[in-house]
């Protein structure tokens, strides 16, 4: 008979219990929903039908997770409830949007220098082997040993050298001496490195490294030169004793003109020993005498018109067969 009226009593307080009226609805909606945290709280000290009927009538505030999962168990919570906490917890908040970061541009991509009216090509970042071309018997000692090099960032470059008509802008703008020469497609020659340094800063850019000037003139080649020389190159034999119009050879496969021959390209490097041991971004020697130059000249033979072949001058030199071109971040 105890044991009767002991179980109607666990009834009748487990049915007062689910009867009545929830706390949360007190509150404003929006404070209803139980944490995490409360729960934990409550489970100890209510039955499961109520934590069942406070939970379906006010909500939880958090989403569901292996983790709520765990510390709702450990704090003694049945099957039932974490059943309906499941069930009402909120779904989890999206992440965030990912940053809309400007895509890289495209090899080949082309970009007007506002300041020089020059076009630039973009050049994406790489690795390729710098120096002594594989099977090139025509190689220079200061063209050895080859080694692998990455550039880890791209960059724009000069999609012929600086002409006549673009350093125009800069000497007129900076009191400078007029070019040498008046035809605007020419490039621009008799300039120093100090004079060519000078220009890039100008339209706000750099000479570039010795690497990247051959990363750019190799265009993915591995041979000694991008091209049959005569096709891509004005050198001695057909350049008619002089420098040519800039563009009137066929482009390397980033579409830059005049990587070899017409005018040697001073590099913003001192002149110095190769140093394999540098793979990334290698500036050349940090201190020299000479600054080294690039590309060949039109007085040169065909066999110096090579992607791997270089040079040096003191940097106060000018010549009728030294030009250059900008890089551009």
């Amino acid at each position: 008979m105890m044991r009767a009226c002991l179980l109607l009593l666990l009834a009748a307080t487990a049915l007062a219990q689910t009867q009545a009226p929830a706390p949360c609805l007190q509150r404003p909606e929006a404070e209803r929903p139980y944490s995490l945290e409360r729960l934990k709280e409550m489970i100890p000290n209510l039955a499961s039908v109520r934590l069942v009927y406070l939970i379906e009538t006010c909500g939880v505030s958090f989403p569901w997770s292996a983790e709520a999962d765990r510390e709702l168990r450990g704090a003694g919570a049945e099957d039932g409830v974490i059943e309906v906490v499941r069930r009402k917890a909120p779904a989890p908040a999206p992440p965030p949007p990912k940053p809309n970061l400007p895509k890289e541009p495209s090899a080949g991509a082309i970009r007007v220098n506002p300041k020089d009216g020059q076009k630039y090509v973009w050049i994406p970042p790489g690795t390729f082997r710098m120096g002594c071309s594989q099977g090139d018997r025509e190689c220079y000692d200061d063209e050895k040993p080859a080694h692998d090099v990455t550039i880890s960032r791209g960059f724009w470059l000069g999609q012929t050298e600086v002409t006549v008509e673009a350093y125009g802008r800069f000497a007129q703008a900076n009191g400078r001496s007029a070019p040498t020469g008046s035809n605007a497609r020419m490039p621009v020659v008799d300039v120093s490195w100090d004079d060519a340094r000078g220009y890039c800063a100008w339209i706000g850019g750099r000479l570039p490294s010795e690497a990247e000037w051959e990363y750019a003139a190799r265009a993915g080649s591995k041979a000694a030169r991008y091209g049959l020389a005569d096709e891509i190159a004005w050198f001695n034999a057909n350049s008619g004793k002089g420098p040519r119009e800039v563009a009137a050879k066929r482009a390397n496969a980033f579409l830059l003109y005049d990587m070899l021959g017409n005018v040697w390209e001073w590099v913003n490097d001192w002149y110095g020993n190769y140093t394999a041991s540098i793979a990334r971004d290698p500036k050349g020697p940090p201190q020299g005498t000479h600054r080294a130059l690039r590309g060949g000249s039109w007085n040169l033979y065909p066999w110096n018109a090579r992607a791997s072949y270089r040079v040096r001058f003191e940097p106060a030199y000018w010549l009728n067969y030294i030009g250059f071109r900008c890089g551009w971040e």
